[in-house]
């Protein structure tokens, strides 16, 4: 094997590595942001849960408000003033639900994407296997080093 032949088989060797590790760094980026993508969901969650829970509480506040209201107008706590505290308690808990609700569809969504990020990543790595033979080829093929 001549220089120019070894210094080339260097040139390839050295290409291909530096494919592999462009895809090795691609795809650890792409779980990092997968984990902070799934830490992110769980914070979505553990917000609306807790704002939930606030709305609850501050739901049970303004039904004592609006019984006293109530009593203190001298109307008898039957027919249409049971019909609106049920109305009101029906409506706020809605209102609780929604909010669960939309951080967990949130929260599934995050979670979409991380997972759509690590499926990337192993794409990423099987493309990298698949490109490093086809540079290894080409290179020695250029280099006319094959036969």
């Amino acid at each position: 094997m001549s220089g120019v032949e070894v210094v080339g088989a260097f040139a390839v060797g050295m290409q291909v590595l530096g494919q592999v590790e462009q895809a090795k760094a691609e795809a650890k980026g792409n779980r990092a942001q997968a984990r902070v993508l799934r830490f992110n969901a769980q914070v979505v969650e553990d917000e609306a849960v807790e704002t939930a829970r606030r709305h609850r509480r501050m739901s049970v506040k303004r039904e004592g408000e609006n019984v006293a209201i109530i009593g203190a107008s001298g109307l008898a706590m039957e027919g249409s003033s049971i019909d609106v505290l049920v109305d009101n308690a029906v409506e706020e808990e809605l209102q609780a639900l929604t909010i669960e609700h939309k951080g967990a569809m949130e929260a599934k969504s995050l979670r979409m994407q991380a997972g759509m990020l690590d499926d990337l990543a192993g794409d990423i790595e099987k493309a990298s296997a698949i490109n490093v033979a086809g540079s290894f080829a080409a290179g020695w093929a250029k280099l006319d080093l094959v036969g």
